[in-house]
């Protein structure tokens, strides 16, 4: 009956969730404040309550501190469980008070056969485009297959790359053009692309990796890190809110940089 509440509509009283709210770019302080204040309240159902963050690497430096002392001395009957796709993207404060526990993607050909399992009318295209997005996390190929927004910043990624890999300067710019105003949508670009790169830079070496063919043969290892490290600074950046058009203005002058270096 337990695991039953924890996974159907109405939830757990004991288990409590807290993302970033829809349209908000960064995890507010507020929602930490409240968490802060449920982790004294005694479980009501079992020994122990759970408290969850999701992507909490969308939280601000306001909202990590607001965190910090409860983390560090929960109380006995507390257990906090924190997701992010980058440790990296956390404050510093966060998991150096937390026990890092890294899960892998599933195997390639794994992944793929759970998706044609459910998924068997979306087409092999489209499964195909769902693979490549997810890298074989079900989760990201999921919100593909689900989400026409999280599809769109996906297709834009990949062009993206395909212009950077190509030395299409004019369509890197298009690309990027498409995010002014939008800050949710240039948060799921950035680590799309670099998730992209990455599979791109390994496909020489790992064939099970999936990677469009032009991108494998264009985007080294070098030129993946150099990307990798580019988008490292951009979300930095963001985490500050410094203005997302000098943001778009420097990540295009940046990515033509590494375009044109010999790597």
């Amino acid at each position: 009956p337990a695991c039953k509440k924890a996974f159907g509509a109405l939830g757990h009283p004991d288990i409590l969730r807290f993302r970033t709210p829809e349209g908000k770019t960064q995890f507010p302080v507020e929602l930490v404040r409240k968490a802060r204040e449920e982790a004294y309240v005694r479980p009501t159902e079992g020994d122990r309550k759970v408290i969850i963050f999701e992507n909490a690497e969308e939280m601000n430096a306001s909202a990590a501190n607001a965190l910090l002392k409860v983390l560090e001395e929960p109380p006995p009957y507390l257990t906090f469980i924190i997701t992010c796709d980058n440790l990296s993207a956390l404050p510093e404060t966060v998991p150096s008070r937390c026990v890092p526990l890294e899960l892998h993607e599933l195997a390639p050909r794994r992944a793929e056969q759970w998706l044609l399992r459910a998924y068997p009318d979306a087409g092999p295209e489209k499964l195909d485009m769902a693979m490549l997005c997810g890298g074989g996390n079900l989760g990201r190929s999921i919100r593909y297959l689900e989400d026409e927004k999280v599809a769109a910043v996906f297709d834009s990624a990949l062009q993206l790359l395909r212009a950077m890999a190509e030395g299409r300067e004019f369509d890197l710019l298009t690309v990027l053009s498409r995010f002014e105003g939008d800050r949710a949508g240039l948060l799921e670009l950035l680590p799309a692309a670099d998730r992209m790169a990455g599979a791109a830079a390994r496909a020489a070496f790992l064939p099970a990796d999936r990677a469009p063919a032009a991108l494998a043969a264009r985007i080294s290892p070098p030129r993946a890190e150099a990307l990798h490290r580019l988008v490292t600074d951009i979300r930095e950046r963001m985490r500050v809110n410094v203005s997302q058009s000098l943001l778009l203005g420097y990540f295009a002058g940046q990515m033509k940089r590494i375009m044109e270096e010999v790597f």
